[in-house]
């Protein structure tokens, strides 16, 4: 038995955005490469890749052209806790994902993940 006092750190996160439409999805886990990354969490001064950014098959952030993208992300990622899900099939609420990755997409994302469906919100 270790004698000593366990040492932890706190921190109060905000809740996560949903860019999902519907609740059915596959996903698969992937490490992110931070090497690149320059975007912050405000919150936390930490460095964050931000829940419907396209990812590529080395765990890039992807921008245009959308060389080998493979998903979008589902949840934020921090730097400290790299790994994250990334969406393979699902419906994605695109006007919320765009507007909360700053990424813009457009029809050769959408031809280059011809398993996620890029729509508008659906009214409850």
């Amino acid at each position: 038995m270790a004698v000593g006092t366990m040492q932890f750190e706190s921190m109060a996160l905000g809740g996560e955005v949903e860019i999902l439409n519907r609740p059915e999805f596959e996903a698969v886990p992937m490490t992110l490469d931070f090497t690149s990354v320059s975007d912050t969490d405000p919150a936390t001064k930490r460095k964050v890749v931000k829940a419907g950014t396209p990812i590529n098959k080395a765990g890039v952030k992807v921008e245009t052209p959308w060389t080998d993208v493979i998903g979008i992300l589902l949840f934020d990622v921090y730097e400290d806790r790299p790994q994250g899900t990334l969406l393979k099939k699902a419906y994605i609420n695109s006007d919320v994902a765009k507007t909360h990755s700053g990424s813009t997409y457009d029809t050769t994302l959408v031809t280059a993940l011809p398993m996620i469906v890029f729509e508008p919100p659906i009214s409850a």
